[in-house]
């Protein structure tokens, strides 16, 4: 549970210097106003932070600030947010401490020799392996996403918005 607790604690001065929000502006930007793109973007970045940081925490912070890149550029964001909450999910569940199940379970069998790596090389191949077909998934879950030609994102009101606001820490 202390490891849990600092990982909250980094990710809470994460989000107080806005780096989250940093991160979602710029796959707003470097996907050109391609929603499938941005729904990639968007849904493996959240996935690969939950890897390291706490999931329930990763979409609290992220989901906001993908809302409101969807209303600025017109997209329904319940998509996006449906596809950051899966693969946040799945990337929580490939380590043994961004997840408290992982955590008690890990604890668990400690005596037995479950150790990071091994849980890693075991659950962590398994999630791994699963990504793909979901993201293969969201190309059917979300055809209207898909087949979308492109959306205009008005990026400095976005930066203006979401700015990094204490680049020291």
């Amino acid at each position: 549970l202390a490891l849990l607790f600092g990982m909250i604690v980094i990710l809470h001065v994460l989000a107080d210097t806005g780096f989250l929000e940093f991160c979602a502006v710029l796959s707003a930007k470097y996907t050109s106003g391609n929603p499938w793109r941005l729904l990639l973007a968007l849904s493996i970045g959240t996935g690969v932070l939950s890897i390291f940081l706490p999931n329930l925490a990763i979409v609290a912070l992220v989901v906001p600030v993908t809302v409101n890149v969807c209303e600025m550029s017109q997209l329904d964001p319940v998509p996006f947010v449906i596809m950051e909450s899966i693969m946040s999910g799945i990337g929580s569940a490939m380590t043994m401490i961004t997840n408290p199940p992982n955590v008690i379970i890990g604890q668990a069998f400690a005596d037995q020799g479950v150790t990071m790596n091994s849980f890693l090389d075991n659950v962590g191949l398994g999630c791994l392996l699963t990504m793909p077909f979901v993201l293969l998934g969201m190309k059917y879950m979300f055809p209207s996403i898909y087949l979308s030609e492109g959306v205009e994102i008005d990026f400095e009101t976005l930066k203006r918005k979401y700015p990094i606001s204490d680049p020291e820490l």
